[in-house]
């Protein structure tokens, strides 16, 4: 929040409970009805540490039928409607809910308490103490009478109320797309929804009612869906927990399955999800399992061509020409590290043991960073030989190779290299002038920025940046962007605007696509930003309702996007607008938990296929198609 908008109180505020005895009404005022019984509203929300606590307090005021703050200013009426009309979907409680099914956090913060109040003197007070996706769920005391909510009305109508008050809660994306709702628990269900108050109705967007025309068919399974789906050659093939299945695409029928080997499932590794954990090549399918099994299967018949039992957990694997390698995750007497396989005959070619990161394929080479007990560092390696082409210590930044070349940043000094494999400068660019890049001033905050290379990407148009800030605090705001040529010589440079002190601008990048004469970039919180690579011009900027994009890709005229709540949106290629959007997991607690709740396919033949860890596949088509009733169980 804004400093000088803070309340800093020393002492707990009383008062907060109500000694008069309020008489039942029959029915809940209908707030746009009756705009005028709504007279005041009061927000208080805490937050703070063990010795002290800091409390903002605002009332809001019916003058006129205008609402206005203490300080003069005027709230729009709408915000306040929606305040009272959120007060639906209620269940009757005993006691006051202070979590979601026992999830707690210490001192999570900050804690809520609204009052409504009515020119009859009836009032509302809703309160939250929870630690769970918009303070869910939310305690309502009426007429003497206590009631919970899980819809996540209440919340989205606060934080709209809340922005306008102090525009530091726009970082709440939720003002804009509103809360999920979470899963009423089972007690609550059996009593039913309170009469008391209204009962809200399912509300179908244009944009969700053309998602749905795209909807080819879905399949249901009894198992989590672990890996990203592969379309070759009619079929669809995805893995599961315990198999690896193939689907017809026109029909969503099931053409083959094979069970995989048994495994240790209390062993929380043997469940570890990856994107590439599957892959077709030349008529085969290849498949690292959670059995620890690498196959090779015929594409047709689903029959074993060969399998190799590694000792350790299989993350991922990657095909290239008459190579397989795959990559080992962390055990305890397991293999860590890559296996090279030969593609045909299942044989092993080379084995690199430790622990391997940041792995980076390109073309025939493949590299990595490696740590062991006794040391760590980077390298090339050739992949049909396993041979080392290059190896350096780890005090560099965002290494990439191109073309024979390795670009990376250098942590002793702000710049930017280009070297050959035998470690010869070919350029370098110096991104900081200075390290110090002065001081910024808010309230009672001194803040002195220094620049840090936070990202670098190396394609056919050049050589991208990204460069951050990182404050005496802590803090880290993306800076700019920078696109160098192949010589290193800037051509464009990109500055993100102050905003205060940039709480909206994370620098979290989570991807990055080139398509044509634009860059890609998905960051932190939903967010995407196009540019122009000729120009270095922003051409738009978009945003999802999911906190994480998961993948971009572009197709035809389209952006597609996968987040992480569960949703597939299409966008306007040219404008960023969202089109449609699919969503293929309602329940906001099934990936609340993981950062990739789904897995996209590559777009072929005008066709998307998306699993879930819920069991379900989707099959979408790029042309529009009615909704499929069909609902296959396996």
């Amino acid at each position: 929040m804004n400093s000088t908008k803070r309340l800093l109180i020393f002492f707990v505020i009383l008062g907060i409970g109500h000694s008069e005895i309020y008489n039942r009404l029959n029915s809940f005022p209908d707030s746009q009805n009756e705009l005028h019984t709504i007279t005041s509203v009061e927000i208080i929300y805490r937050w703070g540490d063990y010795y002290t606590y800091y409390y903002q307090y605002y009332k809001i005021t019916n003058k006129n039928e205008t609402y206005y703050t203490s300080s003069g200013k005027e709230i729009a009426s709408d915000l306040i409607i929606s305040l009272a009309d959120s007060l639906t979907d209620l269940y009757e409680a005993t006691e006051y809910e202070e979590t979601y099914e026992g999830r707690n956090i210490i001192d999570y913060e900050p804690h809520f308490e609204v009052r409504l109040r009515y020119a009859n003197e009836e009032k509302v007070v809703m309160k939250s103490d929870s630690d769970y996706h918009c303070f869910i769920p939310w305690n309502v005391k009426y007429s003497n009478k206590l009631y919970v909510q899980y819809n996540g009305k209440i919340p989205t109508a606060l934080f709209r109320i809340l922005e306008a008050l102090d525009e530091g809660w726009s970082f709440h994306k939720e003002s804009r797309w509103g809360c999920y709702s979470a899963v009423v628990p089972e007690r609550y269900l059996k009593k039913g929804i309170s009469q008391d108050f209204p009962q809200s109705k399912p509300a179908v967007t244009p944009e969700e009612t053309r998602g749905r025309k795209h909807l080819l068919w879905k399949v249901h399974l009894d198992s989590a869906l672990i890996s990203s789906p592969v379309y070759a050659n009619g079929r669809v093939f995805i893995i599961s927990k315990d198999h690896v299945l193939a689907y017809d695409v026109k029909t969503g029928k099931k053409v083959w399955n094979l069970a995989f080997e048994q495994f240790d499932k209390d062993n929380p590794l043997w469940y570890y999800s990856a994107r590439d954990k599957i892959a077709v090549y030349k008529g085969v399918v290849y498949v690292c399992a959670p059995d620890s099994v690498v196959y090779s299967l015929d594409c047709e018949t689903g029959d074993i061509l060969w399998k190799f039992k590694i000792d350790g957990k299989i993350i991922s694997l990657k095909v290239l020409e008459d190579r397989v390698v795959v990559r080992c995750g962390l055990s305890i007497d397991g293999c860590r590290g890559m296996i090279c396989f030969d593609r045909e005959k299942g044989e092993k070619v080379w084995e690199i043991s430790g622990i391997t990161e940041l792995v980076k394929f390109y073309d025939n080479k493949v590299l990595f960073r490696k740590r062991t007990e006794e040391s760590e560092y980077y390298a090339l390696v050739d992949i049909k030989s396993g041979g080392l082409l290059w190896k350096y210590g780890t005090k560099i930044d965002y290494p990439c190779y191109h073309q024979g070349m390795l670009y990376f940043g250098n942590q002793e000094e702000p710049t930017v290299v280009c070297r050959s494999l035998g470690m010869e400068e070919v350029w370098s660019y110096e991104y900081c002038k200075s390290v110090d890049t002065g001081a910024f001033e808010e309230g009672f905050l001194n803040i002195t920025f220094r620049k840090y290379l936070y990202y670098l990407e190396v394609f056919e148009n050049g050589v991208l940046l990204l460069i951050k800030e990182k404050g005496d605090l802590g803090n880290y705001f993306l800076e700019s962007v920078v696109l160098l040529d192949g010589n290193g010589v800037k051509i464009w440079k990109y500055y993100y605007p102050w905003e205060g002190i940039k709480p909206l601008i994370n620098p979290y990048i989570l991807n990055f696509e080139v398509f044509e004469n634009r860059v890609f970039l998905s960051r932190e919180r939903g967010f995407i930003d196009v540019f122009d690579t000729e120009t270095g011009e922003k051409l738009w900027e978009s945003e999802v309702r999911g906190t994480r994009i998961l993948d971009i890709e572009v197709y035809s005229n389209s952006v597609y996007v996968y987040a992480n709540d569960g949703r597939l949106y299409c966008l306007d290629l040219e404008t960023g607008e969202v089109i449609w959007f699919f969503e293929t997991e309602k329940d906001f607690a099934a990936f609340a938990k993981d950062s990739r709740p789904i897995f996209a396919s590559k777009i072929e033949d005008g066709f998307i296929f998306v699993a879930t860890k819920c069991g379900n596949l989707f099959a979408f088509s790029l042309g529009e198609f009615p909704v499929s009733e069909r609902l296959l169980r396996i």
